[in-house]
């Protein structure tokens, strides 16, 4: 499940809808398994409450090594909205301005 990866053991998003999400939008650059290792970009398991910019052996852009912000829903939103707005020096190449997040309150 795409969200209980993201935020921990359980969701109210539910699995289809997050798989289905994860792996059009994120599988090719991201993994979601606890000690998944990483791929071009950092493993996103437990990101909810995780300090951005923190994982071990990744290589992160100055601006999310610098941060001490702390990944929520809303940041995440906007992180995918319009990375560049957030953290300029970022190394993701791209935004999801046209996906359609879930509105179901994460757990």
């Amino acid at each position: 499940m795409i969200m209980a990866g993201l935020i921990g053991p359980a969701t109210a998003i539910g699995a289809p809808a997050g798989d289905a999400l994860y792996k059009k939008q994120c599988g090719a650059c991201h993994t979601i398994i606890k000690d998944g290792g990483r791929r071009q970009g950092p493993n996103l398991y437990n990101l909810m409450g995780r300090t951005v910019g923190n994982l071990d052996k990744f290589k992160y852009s100055k601006d999310l090594a610098a941060s001490n912000d702390v990944w929520t829903p809303a940041l995440l939103d906007q992180w995918l909205t319009k990375p560049k707005a957030v953290y300029p020096s970022t190394y993701m190449p791209v935004s999801y301005t046209h996906l359609t997040l879930p509105t179901t309150p994460y757990v």
